[in-house]
């Protein structure tokens, strides 16, 4: 028997119209928080219908987090790592 031939996935553009107001990307590294929990780091996944982000923990577990308690990773001026709260980076 011949084996298959792999057949390309398809990319679908996902709308993200929270990600996009906010200008950010899936796939970006943040830290967040739940109530007065330590920040934890995530991936940026993307975004629901309430305004909250989806973003995914180092344990592959999925949260819906507000805005409010995103942190984003930028460059500062020295090229070293810096987190920014989303809200904060959006208003400049």
């Amino acid at each position: 028997m011949a084996p298959k031939a792999k057949v390309p996935k398809e990319k679908t553009i996902i709308e993200t119209p929270v990600l996009d107001e906010l200008g950010l990307e899936v796939g970006s590294a943040v830290k967040f928080r739940r109530g007065l929990d330590n920040w934890t780091k995530g991936t940026l996944k993307g975004d629901a219908k309430d305004g909250s982000l989806s973003i995914v923990d180092q344990h592959g577990k999925w949260r819906a987090i507000m805005p409010e308690n995103v942190m984003l990773s930028v460059r500062g001026p020295r090229g070293g790592k810096l987190w920014k709260p989303v809200i904060e980076e959006v208003e400049s």
